[in-house]
C-alpha cells in the first residue's frame, strides 16, 4: 500500500498484523505489536511474552525471574 509517499505493508481485513513474511491475526506469543501498529516484533530472548518493547517482559523464560 502506498501511503504519504510511502510504501507500507498491508495484510488484509482479516490479517492485520505482520510478522516476518506472515500475516496474522494477533502477535503471536514471543511477540509484541511495534509502534507502527501494524508489525509484531520478536520479543527479547529471556521473554515468553512481551510488552511496548523486545526487553519488556511480561512472563520470562526459564530460570528469569519478572
Amino acid at each position: 500500500m502506498f501511503s504519504n509517499n510511502l510504501c507500507i505493508k498491508q495484510c488484509s481485513a482479516t490479517l492485520i498484523y505482520y510478522y516476518g513474511a506472515t500475516c496474522l491475526a494477533s502477535c503471536i506469543d514471543g511477540t509484541y505489536l511495534m509502534s507502527d501498529n501494524i508489525t509484531c516484533g520478536a520479543c527479547s530472548t529471556i521473554c515468553a511474552l512481551c510488552s511496548l518493547t523486545a526487553a519488556n517482559c511480561t512472563k520470562c523464560v526459564g530460570a528469569y525471574l519478572h
